[in-house]
């Protein structure tokens, strides 16, 4: 990973959209050099106006074009198609499919991609109808050379403040630590808590910001981002990206999360867990209290698989809580671990009780 984006570390950058939205315009007027037009306007350095350039780039915006000393950016058009609804107008989430996109999209894509993108669409607005408390939702679906971009907007209370009053957390960030676990949602009677899990899987890029705060799950680069987010009042903003030409199917997804249970019915049963974001901002990772909070929840899943990229270490207290004192209790659960460094792996293995 870069240096411009470090693992478990805070953004402080100026929130991206605006940013962006500049280079946007400074390249579609002309402006030969985007990044220290940036650098100028918003005062960031020019490491960052590139690393958004990047972004810009990478989700089919804009294009580069001549050799390096003669290289140019451009702007490149999407096909867009915007629309809106009041909470009064706005009751159904498949009929809003059919009514507006999915004549848009049926000749553009194919199968696996446009059920991919009808899922995302239908389950993210049923959240936004159930959950969000909303006045009005905006919804964008920009066609690019290579890639689909889903953008919802709502103005109610906003996803992470929910899910904090709900759960009695400390804060909105706090959430973003429940919300990637799985089996999450504010309404259990309605909800199953599996919509945001899959669908975040499924898209190429998939990115929440709401409450300043912005998650990002980048499923190419097997990465994940928390940072500051766009002010986007007292809402929430989704935004989801997939490649016109990728090859991810529904269906694999959900096998690789799921087992089937006697009925022979596949049952959402195995959950991953980015330590790094579990403990953002706790420090070293030595304490049972920690591992509780990583742990917190996952009493419903038959295995989890813990992610310790980006941690250096882990405390005896810590390995203890996870290995031995979990699953004492909750025998039936089985705890796995990858992307551990080798001082990490054999404090895991030093607490794993022996059979």
């Amino acid at each position: 990973m870069s240096k411009a984006k470090k693992r478990g570390r805070r953004s402080k950058e100026r929130p991206a959209g605006d940013v962006r939205e500049f280079l946007l315009k400074v390249i579609a007027a002309g402006r030969k050099d985007p990044t220290a037009a940036a650098v100028d306007k918003f005062g960031i350095t020019r490491v960052t106006a590139y690393y958004h350039l990047r972004e810009l780039r990478k989700t089919s915006r804009i294009r580069k074009t001549g050799s390096t000393r003669d290289a140019r950016w451009e702007v490149i058009e999407a096909d867009t198609k915007a629309f809106s609804r009041t909470a009064a107008t706005l009751t159904e989430e498949y009929g809003l499919w059919q009514e507006e996109a999915e004549a848009f999209l049926q000749q553009r894509l194919s199968e696996n991609v446009l059920g991919i993108v009808r899922h995302g669409f239908t389950e993210m607005v049923n959240n936004v109808i159930d959950h969000s408390e909303f006045r009005r939702v905006e919804i964008s679906i920009s066609v690019l050379a290579s890639q689909i971009v889903l953008e919802i907007r709502d103005d109610g209370v906003g996803i992470f403040n929910k899910i904090q009053q709900a759960l009695k957390l400390k804060s909105p960030l706090d959430s973003v630590s429940e919300l990637h676990k799985g089996k999450l949602t504010t309404d259990p009677s309605r909800h199953s808590g599996e919509g945001i899990f899959f669908t975040s899987r499924m898209f190429d890029r998939f990115e929440i910001r709401s409450a300043g705060i912005r998650y990002v799950k980048d499923n190419l680069g097997d990465d994940w981002h928390l940072g500051q987010g766009d002010v986007v009042g007292a809402g929430t903003l989704l935004e989801m990206s997939i490649a016109v030409a990728s090859t991810t199917r529904r269906e694999d997804i959900f096998r690789a999360f799921t087992s089937e249970d006697a009925d022979g019915i596949h049952q959402f049963d195995t959950t991953e867990i980015l330590v790094g974001l579990s403990t953002f901002g706790m420090g070293d990772l030595v304490s049972r209290s920690q591992a509780k909070r990583v742990l917190a929840t996952l009493e419903k899943f038959r295995r989890i698989i813990l992610d310790f990229r980006g941690i250096q270490s882990v405390g005896q207290g810590f390995a203890d809580e996870v290995l031995r004192v979990f699953p004492a209790m909750h025998p039936k659960v089985i705890i796995e671990w990858r992307n551990a460094n080798e001082a990490i792996d054999f404090m895991l293995k030093r607490s794993k009780p022996k059979r």
